[in-house]
């Protein structure tokens, strides 16, 4: 397969934040531009007068694979292969040279109006309007990122049934992969050294590593009654991981499944995880970034009070520099999960079919990068003294947030399904079907003498760091008509509620409940095998997606709901 994916996307003309960029820029008091003799060193703006930023994302991926599979002496085997390489680069038009603007609103002595060197002054504190096109011209550059991934594996895996239970007949299944990893990411001279606003700089990135991996699982039907209406089957598993970048590791899992008469089952497993940091978190360049914070010191309630608000910060902003990169010291993330539940499929009403599964995830040593923590950390107990830089006012310069095992996350809930097939009529066939996920407790520890924190049921964006949406409760419920030719089907989506911290305060907001009803019908052709045509629309009601105060970049949770609302859409398929 080869897809080649092209994007453009316009943003804001470039912000400039004098006093807190990694390398800070001062309007020099001698500037021809200064009217006021002294040194400015906090002069907010943005660059009205240049073109909007222009970013466009190019990528290639192209993949190949290659299995065989056969049976010799009872065993099935197969024998695969797959290479996929990605190729993508990343370009911003019209962001700033960082060390052209610090000279243009310097001292005069060193930025004579086109001097011998090409520099230019910069009126960086007149009105809209003030930056000529001279200036702008002198100001505006060009950054560009390639970078490629790649990944080569090799595997192969045989099974049969070996011996006979008293349940019926064991299977076992074993099988190996070799894996080999490689990523690169290079950012053009000019972002490698911090040398652009308006953008993003960053040094460049390469690492790779190699995998293998042995994996066994069985199906043991232990016990069967003499009527043959009721069993028992266990299963097992277990995976061994070597990494020549980071060790190895062995994770097992084991199940159980009991049916009770035809009409109840019971089942059970417990399983442990393992995932190695990747490429990326390991061994990426260091990274600057204005990023979307929430400064506990800039409310006046906590100057004082909290042991790092010594003075209250500038209420006025919401964005700081951060900077985050690779730690090649990470350990890799463990887990331990275990599910048990029932399956009902009662003799009293032919077709139904009940479930309810419960399950509780535990999480450790999670690799994140996380400044929102950081800078809270500092503030509510003093701590990461060395990652939190403020400036003789209070307010945040610089925040050092590489990737480290920051804690762990206890996740639990109950699924639930049902499915429900009405007797065929002469009007036709129904079915029902249904799904939700209740989302008990979602308790993250961001740190292992932090106290954790119960995110069920909140939103808390993802460009602050948060971990997005996490309602409650998720479900669907749908309905299915067939008669003859003539398919229907009715779908309802429903999200419940979540509560928000309103940006620059301590109060929180609840965002609505969204539900969403889908329509579809279509009906089928005696052309070939069947041409089908279908008419639908998606969101009949048109419902809006709820307000998300704190989403940063929009104003709704994008990756819990939609914003495109009410959607027409036909389609016309044939099979041969």
């Amino acid at each position: 397969s080869y897809v080649d994916t092209d994007a453009t996307a316009t943003l804001a003309p470039t912000p400039v934040f004098t006093a807190f960029e990694q390398h800070p820029i001062t309007v020099a008091a001698d500037n021809i531009y200064n009217d006021f003799g002294v040194s400015i060193e906090d002069v907010r703006r943005r660059l009205v007068e240049f073109p909007t930023r222009r970013q466009r994302n190019d990528s290639e991926t192209s993949r190949f694979g290659l299995t065989l599979e056969g049976l010799a002496a009872d065993w099935n085997w197969d024998l695969s292969y797959n290479w996929s390489r990605s190729e993508a680069s990343e370009s911003l038009t019209n962001i700033v040279n960082a060390d052209r603007l610090r000279r243009g609103v310097g001292p005069a002595g060193n930025c004579r109006g086109q001097a011998i060197d090409g520099c230019v002054p910069i009126n960086l504190l007149g009105p809209e309007g003030s930056i000529t096109a001279e200036q702008s011209d002198y100001l505006r550059v060009s950054g560009e990122v390639t970078g490629y991934t790649r990944l080569s594996t090799f595997s192969t895996n045989v099974s049969r049934s070996l011996f006979e239970l008293a349940g019926g007949r064991g299977d076992l299944a074993i099988g190996f992969e070799h894996r080999m990893e490689k990523t690169s990411k290079r950012p053009d001279e000019l972002i490698a050294s911090i040398g652009t606003i308006g953008g993003t700089n960053f040094q460049p990135t390469r690492g790779d590593r190699r995998i293998t991996e042995l994996y066994a699982e069985t199906i043991l039907p232990v016990w069967k009654s003499a009527n043959g209406l009721s069993s028992m089957v266990l299963e097992a598993a277990f995976r061994y991981s070597d990494y020549s970048d980071f060790g190895d590791s062995t994770t097992p899992k084991l199940g159980m499944r009991l049916q009770l008469g035809p009409a109840v089952l019971l089942r059970a497993t417990y399983a442990e995880g393992f995932r190695a940091p990747s490429l990326n978190e390991l061994y990426e360049g260091n990274t600057e970034s204005q990023s979307s914070i929430n400064d506990p010191c800039t409310l006046s309630s906590n100057v004082g009070v909290l042991p790092g608000c010594g003075q209250q910060a500038d209420p006025t902003r919401s964005q700081f520099l951060t900077v985050t990169g690779g730690n090649p010291d990470l350990e890799a993330e463990t887990s331990d999960s275990f599910s048990a539940g029932v399956v009902w499929t009662p003799a009293f009403l032919s077709g139904l079919s009940l479930s309810a599964d419960y399950f509780q995830i535990e999480q450790n040593d999670v690799v994140s990068s996380s400044a929102q923590f950081i800078v809270s950390q500092n503030a509510r107990f003093g701590r990461f003294e060395d990652n939190v830089v403020r400036d003789s006012a209070g307010n945040l310069t610089l925040v050092s947030a590489n990737n480290i095992n920051v804690g762990g996350r206890d996740v639990s809930g109950i699924d639930l399904a049902f499915n429900y097939q009405h007797p065929e009529r002469r009007w036709g066939k129904l079915s029902f079907g249904g799904s939700a996920t209740y989302i008990d407790e979602y308790l993250a520890r961001l740190d292992t003498s932090a106290e954790e924190l119960d995110l069920a049921g909140t939103f808390r964006d993802e460009a602050s760091e948060g971990l997005g949406g996490i309602p409650q409760w998720k479900g669907q419920l749908g309905l299915r008509w067939d008669r003859e030719r003539w398919r229907g089907s009715w779908d309802i989506h429903f999200v419940s509620d979540m509560t928000e911290i309103v940006p620059g305060t301590d109060r929180e907001r609840t965002i609505d409940d969204w539900t969403v009803h889908d329509l579809q019908l279509s009906y089928t052709f005696d052309v070939l095998a069947g041409l089908r045509w279908s008419l639908g629309v998606d969101n009949v009601l048109d419902e809006e997606a709820p307000l998300a105060a704190s989403a940063f970049n929009d104003n709704i949770d994008g990756r819990t709901h939609e914003l495109k609302g009410r959607y027409w859409y036909t389609k016309l398929s044939q099979r041969f």
